[in-house]
């Protein structure tokens, strides 16, 4: 059985139902489960769908799934890139999180570490953050966003520009060569213009699925001065724009981290 036969029968099921679960389509098209996981990824890749826990749900430029389904999928990728981003951190920074699963994979590798305030939206960070004793954790105020546990709006924006940040550390939804650094949601992305505003150096932790994907809201132009940190090295096209635009890019390899 061809890949094309398979890719649109999983659209076919996409289109149907909403939702295609990997086991169900591997027996329908008597493959195995590895097999329709490539598809997915491959699909994925090309936009046609977005991977979720167990599956797959059609692409949506304007929504993002659940965080308990981000949380699972990618989840060694995101871990390398918080291992890469700690090598960031100094004692005695004043550290912007945002909510999002790979953000929240970077906290968990920074969390035995003290002499660290971290401001963040995100009451699951928070969460993980409460029994670091040597962390000040300040949570913003604002309206409960359920799918992620974040909180967002005027309030959140207004309470982030109290401070001043030695880094910024944040999510992203995409990332398009030409409309630059997007997101899903134009609360999330007013937030993430706030603290890059008020950050001396602000760093996108991106897993390499993102490139080449489009999102609802623009962010940030392609050329804005970010260190970006992803698990491996971006393709041609956008490590070119981003070493002319200047772009520091980290990863494992370039961090010497093994994984």
């Amino acid at each position: 059985m061809s890949s094309s036969y398979r890719h649109e029968e999983i659209r076919k099921q996409l289109a149907t139902t909403g939702r295609v679960r990997v086991d169900a389509i591997a027996a329908k098209l008597g493959v195995t489960t590895e097999t329709i996981r490539r598809d997915l990824t491959e699909l994925e890749n090309r936009s046609l769908l977005r991977r979720v826990h167990g599956g797959a749900i059609p692409f949506n430029t304007g929504n993002e799934p659940p965080i308990s389904d981000r949380t699972r999928i990618r989840a060694r990728e995101k871990s390398e890139i918080g291992v890469v981003a700690t090598t960031l951190l100094s004692d005695g920074m004043s550290i912007f999180v945002d909510a999002g699963s790979t953000q929240s994979a970077f906290v968990r590798a920074f969390r035995d570490r003290s002499n660290l305030t971290v401001t963040t939206n995100s009451l699951d960070i928070a969460s993980t953050l409460v029994a670091s004793p040597g962390i000040v954790v300040r949570l913003t105020p604002g309206i409960l966003r359920r799918s992620d546990n974040a909180t967002i709006g005027h309030d959140t924006v207004s309470y982030v520009e109290r401070f001043a940040f030695d880094l910024a550390f944040l999510g992203i939804g995409a990332c398009d060569s030409v409309l630059g650094w997007m997101d899903f949601d134009e609360d999330e992305a007013a937030l993430r213009r706030a603290a890059y505003k008020l950050s001396a150096r602000s760093v996108v932790l991106i897993d390499s699925s993102k490139f080449g994907r489009r999102a609802a809201v623009r962010t940030f132009d392609i050329d804005q001065s970010l260190i970006v940190v992803t698990e491996k090295t971006p393709t041609s096209d956008f490590f070119e724009v981003f070493t002319k635009k200047g772009l520091k890019i980290l990863t494992p390899e370039e961090r010497g981290i093994s994984s």
